[in-house]
């Protein structure tokens, strides 16, 4: 087995995890039984934590070393960014939603409003657009009371809100109906939110945290701490180990990346990690050509292997996407760049 070498391998092999389990979840559920429904939304929230281990040092590169002020053309270049990364990707999905399912989704989903979910399965970008939202004041929060006071304070509002959840007038919701608004995940109020800030956390915990032994244990025993709350966040009663669904998803991406195992299938699983947005946004449009072509039919055995056989083909088509997408949106950037300055200087 391959040894991971780098954080950013370790973090890649972990999406490359999480986004496999959302490919076999989906096709379980829309093909074989719909009874493991709940496991894929679960399971994403190891890429809340990811990312926001990743804006941490997205934002280090664009906000000041202190990190007490930021000014609003730093902020502005970091929102620029984000959107860059998210919104050409998630408009081709738009586009794929229309054409596969004869839906034209409201206005507001087009322009990502961080109020109303987007459709289908990208729920997931409105939430994440409004962790990118916040993530720089926690940054600023996290740079002017340091690592362990930060922790403290996410963890206190954790608690607040869970026990308002359990016994006050804030609303918690499962996840089979539709959310009334879009703040809610995994039963839990902002819950996301909770992940993502954690995730901030995570390169200044890594930084002065031993490599030490216990780690593989400690790896091991969050994984399985995390599978167990995903299993029972599945179900409307999940808000009693919403908290601990969070704190599992947390260590076992800290643990992981201080392990520094030898998983099995690493290339494979970091090359899927890599691109694992992609992959996420379009391989529902990929189960519905395979069935609308009669490839893959309900209950039907043979039709896994057909899917998996066509499956290369498509994350290969994700990978190309992707790439094509990025170095045309970099490259109109680069212009828009300059022009401003030609302007600013003629």
């Amino acid at each position: 087995m391959m040894s991971i070498s780098t954080t950013r391998d370790i973090t890649s092999y972990l999406r490359g995890f999480a986004i496999s389990v959302v490919l076999i979840n989906h096709y379980v559920n829309g093909y074989v039984s719909v009874n493991f429904t709940g496991y894929a939304t679960g399971v994403i929230a190891l890429f809340f934590v990811l990312s926001g281990y990743g804006i941490f040092h997205s934002l280090q590169g664009k906000l000041n070393q202190e990190g007490t002020r930021v000014s609003p053309r730093a902020l502005l270049a970091f929102y620029w960014s984000r959107a860059l990364r998210i919104f050409p990707l998630y408009w081709l999905y738009l586009l794929g939603f229309v054409l596969f399912f004869d839906t034209v989704p409201p206005l507001s989903a087009f322009f990502g409003s961080p109020l109303q979910l987007a459709p289908g399965i990208a729920w997931f970008v409105t939430l994440l657009i409004q962790c990118y939202l916040l993530a720089p004041f926690l940054y600023i929060l996290l740079k002017k009371v340091g690592t362990g006071k930060y922790v403290v304070i996410v963890l206190t509002l954790l608690f607040l809100l869970y026990m308002v959840s359990l016994f006050g007038p804030l609303p918690y919701y499962g996840v089979f109906e539709h959310y009334p608004f879009a703040f809610a995940y995994r039963h839990f109020f902002i819950g996301h939110i909770f992940l993502f800030s954690l995730g901030m956390a995570l390169p200044n915990i890594i930084a002065v945290a031993p490599r030490a032994p216990a780690n593989r244990i400690l790896a091991l025993l969050s994984f399985a701490l995390f599978f167990v709350t995903v299993y029972y966040t599945r179900f409307r009663f999940g808000i009693y180990v919403a908290p601990f669904f969070i704190l599992s998803t947390f260590a076992t991406c800290l643990y992981a990346i201080l392990w520094n195992p030898k998983p099995p299938l690493a290339r494979i699983l970091i090359l899927l990690g890599i691109y694992s947005y992609s992959i996420f946004l379009f391989h529902i449009f990929f189960y519905q050509a395979l069935k609308k072509l009669g490839i893959i039919q309900y209950g039907d055995p043979q039709s896994v292997i057909f899917m998996l056989l066509l499956l290369p083909i498509f994350i290969l088509i994700c990978i190309i996407t992707e790439k094509y997408t990025n170095r045309i949106v970099g490259r109109l950037s680069n212009w828009a760049s300059r022009w401003s300055i030609f302007r600013r200087h003629y």
